[in-house]
């Protein structure tokens, strides 16, 4: 889907339909092991260090924080027949998160935002949001019935997103 927005809508034409800039959020980019291995196969550019998803995130507003784990497995095949091993690792990512100051994650991927939304214990002191990129979409080109799609979250991403009056 970001390919959609990234080689045929343009991040021009992204940034002229924002309404609600994103300002002030500090957003990570999780692009996961899916959207960029194996190189050849999915030919995203760099793929030990991508910054597509952080275009988007700029195109959008808002503020694209670097963080060390953006490419490491999310451990989504593991949700199901390995639960604590899903946890563990959703714990080590959102807390990589939170590390680098971030209020949200971002992903492209479904299954790596749904496990890491549904997985992720607290242990590290709080949870963090993990938002799909056409939500953060749909805010920032002020979308009507938004409101509507934060009850689908475990993660409540409105206590964030009211903090930066995005809500």
């Amino acid at each position: 889907m970001h390919e959609v927005v990234l080689e045929q809508v343009g991040l021009d034409k992204v940034k002229r339909a924002v309404k609600r800039p994103l300002a002030g959020l500090k957003i990570v980019s999780y692009y996961g092991c899916a959207l960029v291995r194996d190189p050849k196969v999915v030919e995203m550019g760099e793929y030990e260090n991508p910054t597509f998803l952080d275009d988007i995130v700029t195109a959008l507003g808002g503020e694209a924080v670097d963080w060390s784990y953006k490419v490491d497995c999310c451990g989504a095949d593991l949700g199901m027949s390995h639960g604590r091993i899903a946890t563990e690792i959703a714990d080590k990512l959102t807390g990589g998160a939170m590390e680098a100051e971030a209020d949200c994650i971002m992903t492209s991927c479904g299954l790596c935002q749904i496990n890491l939304d549904t997985h992720q214990s607290g242990k590290n002191g709080a949870k963090i949001p993990v938002l799909y990129f056409t939500e953060l979409m749909g805010i920032a080109m002020d979308l009507r019935g938004r409101d509507e799609w934060w009850s689908k979250h475990v993660v409540n991403p409105r206590p964030v997103l009211g903090s930066r009056n995005l809500s």
